[in-house]
């Protein structure tokens, strides 16, 4: 995974290893990106994580959230554990989509 900032050369700041024949997932080392990538299907997808920091009542301080619905409907996100997933979960998960 690399970060383009538009200026000069792309930065490392990930890297997806493959199971053989099957899918690979990695949260680049700053925490910005997730790369999900299979073999079978040739794809290599790059999300941006967006960290939502609100000093608002009943808010969570810091939170992970996945979609953005002030993009439209095209940026819902979907987010599923699979079966023998071992996932820790410390705090609360927000999704932000339209539908």
């Amino acid at each position: 995974m690399y970060s383009f900032t538009g200026n000069g050369n792309p930065t490392l700041v990930g890297q997806l290893s493959l199971a053989a024949g099957g899918i690979g997932l990695n949260v680049s080392q700053d925490g910005k990106y997730v790369c999900v990538g299979g073999v079978a299907s040739a794809n290599l997808y790059v999300y941006s994580i967006n960290y939502i920091n609100t000093t608002a009542t009943q808010a969570l301080s810091n939170s992970i959230v996945f979609g953005n619905s002030a993009l439209g409907s095209n940026y819902d996100l979907n987010v599923r554990g699979l079966s023998g997933a071992q996932i820790e979960i410390d705090g609360l998960v927000n999704y932000d989509n339209v539908n």
